[in-house]
């Protein structure tokens, strides 16, 4: 594209826009955005010039979208074929093209760029197209990494000039970012964002700020997920793993950069590191650079992270636990009961008073009738049988030293607090036979710490499930510098037992999924305490741009504020130079006011 400068001479709701009408767009690029862009144009209605250096690769764009438009005609006109055909002919006469960009822009409402990212190459290009395009013209840059202000600055238009940042593939991915400059005036962006809405598209607004809103959140979020694994505190697919079961991500961290290409991330990286060479998010990565540098790309060289075929797991050795002791018959308590006993495990679940322990067990009854209503939904007698063959399988006490005795593991899920977890395990330590295995369900507190009561250090791991533990697939199994072989294999072995996917850790805060996912939270209430977006725009931007089942704001809300308050709080005790780790003044006083999220009907967002 080098030589283009020779042709020219929900729960929420949107802002209102204002009604300013783009009819003729000029797209200056016909590789994929580019081609992308003007097929969802002109499919709305819009006229289109789309513009390359040469004949050659605008006849391949127009072949391009007129393969994609037959797809499209597939579903949309299955029962129609004339129909579908006249749509394909109509779409198609809506594109014009060009080698002239100069020309081409003359008639336009907008200039939509989509060519290279080299920001000497667009600041040449609207140069030239400042001089050409009529003085109502609006322009707009497709970049995804470069600052707007720096690629408006070639032009004397930079109240007309704004970013509009389309994903890829665009004719599927609903979401853009409108980003306006400070020099970019309302109408301006009322015009884009309208614009964006004609398409069928779904915009957000943001602020001139590397990544804008998606980019900003997904790359360092990448990046710290490589970052963990080269300290060894996880597997490539023990991390891919976890985020997918236990964050509900559609791909995991390392499955996405090989997607993205690895060459691509470093791009973005090396961009923002220049900018802000002092913002440890962007800091490098020795075994990405190593990769880009071998031309091990991802996705489009055949292996990035993953080889040609992709992982599959460890095998774990075959140590069986029959018996497991609970302590703790809370949510999380009686959840892991229920799935230990489903699985043919006898359990003994253990609280501090018999009502607890009642409710308990009348919780594993009620969840397990949901149960039996989808899986036995013609067979209610196999229904019941199954029921009381697990209710069979859990006894309860209130005496967690004589429930020890007979177990081959003890599981404690009881409240998150240091102190009180060491009391009970240096008791059971004295109870429990000496072959028993401890386990600590804690999210947040160091296994080691939660170890060092007791005398069988060897013994001793994390087994973190995820709430509600009937549902979520993943476990987090976690080994301390302590823990035998042996011991963390039982626990993986345990977890497959139970029909869980269990995933290695270190003994490092957070362990896999709270340690990516609680610095992406944290990061955007940051992003929106900096004003480079509103808490609607973040949240449609990650569910519409990354695939995120919730936005950020509303998993906080659903997580409560108080708890990943509590989290970062004890992560900045034990690091209290991790900017990962620093304090949120909007989070502290929603917590500090009682606004704590779903649990108390208000939080980031109000009640409905």
């Amino acid at each position: 594209m080098a030589s283009f400068t020779h042709h020219v001479c929900r729960s929420f709701s949107s802002s209102a826009v204002k009604n300013v009408v783009i009819k003729h767009v000029t797209i200056i690029g016909g590789g994929q955005m580019g081609t992308g862009l003007a097929q969802v144009a002109a499919s709305t209605g819009h006229t289109v010039t789309l513009v390359d250096t040469n004949e050659d690769l605008l006849k391949k764009a127009v072949k391009g979208i007129e393969g994609s438009l037959k797809k499209v005609v597939k579903k949309k006109f299955a029962d129609k074929p004339e129909a579908g055909e006249e749509f394909i002919q109509k779409v198609l006469q809506n594109v014009s093209t060009s080698t002239d960009a100069g020309s081409a822009a003359q008639g336009s409402d907008l200039v939509l760029e989509a060519i290279v990212e080299n920001l000497k190459m667009k600041q040449d290009l609207f140069g030239l197209l400042d001089k050409a395009a009529p003085a109502h013209t609006l322009f707009a840059s497709n970049t995804s990494s470069l600052p707007i202000s720096d690629i408006a600055s070639a032009t004397k238009r930079l109240d007309k000039f704004g970013g509009l940042h389309f994903f890829n593939p665009v004719p599927v991915m609903k979401l853009v970012e409108v980003i306006g400059t400070p020099a970019t005036s309302q109408e301006t962006i009322d015009s884009l964002l309208n614009f964006c809405k004609t398409l069928g598209k779904t915009p957000v607004s943001c602020k001139d700020s590397p990544g804008f809103i998606v980019n900003r959140l997904l790359i360092p979020y990448l990046m710290e997920a490589i970052r963990l694994h080269e300290r060894g505190h996880g597997s490539k697919e023990d991390i891919d793993i976890a985020m997918k079961l236990g964050a509900g991500y559609p791909m995991g961290p390392f499955e996405l950069c090989d997607f993205i290409g690895l060459d691509t991330i470093k791009f973005i990286v090396d961009g923002w590191g220049a900018m802000d060479p002092n913002n440890p998010l962007f800091a490098q990565s020795k075994y990405l650079n190593k990769l880009v540098a071998e031309g091990i790309l991802g996705k489009k060289t055949g292996g990035g992270f993953y080889g040609k075929k992709g992982f599959s797991s460890s095998a774990v050795r075959n140590v069986v636990i029959k018996h497991v002791t609970i302590i703790g018959g809370g949510q999380m308590g009686a959840g892991i009961a229920q799935v230990a006993a489903s699985t043919g495990h006898t359990v003994a679940l253990v609280d501090t008073n018999e009502d607890i322990l009642k409710k308990a067990v009348k919780g594993i009854e009620g969840s397990l009738k949901r149960v039996v209503k989808k899986k036995f939904a013609d067979k209610p007698e196999a229904g019941e049988e199954f029921i009381q063959k697990v209710l069979q399988n859990v006894s309860t006490s209130t005496d967690a030293g004589s429930a020890a005795q007979g177990s081959d593991l003890v599981l404690e899920a009881i409240v998150e607090n240091l102190k009180i977890k060491q009391d009970l395990f240096g008791l059971l330590d004295k109870a429990a036979p000496a072959h028993t295995l401890f386990a600590s369900n804690t999210s947040s507190l160091p296994i080691s710490d939660i170890a060092s009561a007791t005398k069988r250090l060897d013994k001793f791991g994390g087994l973190h499930f995820f709430n509600p533990v009937p549902v979520m697939k993943l476990v987090e199994v976690i080994g301390t510098p302590t823990t035998s072989q042996e011991t963390f294999d039982s626990l993986l072995n345990f977890s497959k037992a139970l029909g869980k996917t269990p995933v290695s850790c270190k003994d490092t805060p957070g362990f896999i999924v709270n340690r990516l996912l609680v610095p992406y939270l944290l990061e955007a209430v940051r992003l929106h305490e900096r004003g480079h977006g509103s808490k609607e725009d973040i949240d449609i931007a990650m569910k519409l741009g990354a695939g995120y089942p919730m936005g950020p704001f509303e998993l906080a809300d659903y997580v409560g504020l108080d708890t990943i308050k509590f989290i970062i709080d004890g992560w900045s005790v034990m690091e209290p130079d991790n900017p990962l780790f620093g304090q949120s003044e909007y989070l502290n006083k929603l917590v500090a006011e009682g606004k704590l999220g779903k649990k108390t009907g208000e939080g980031f967002y109000g009640k409905k």
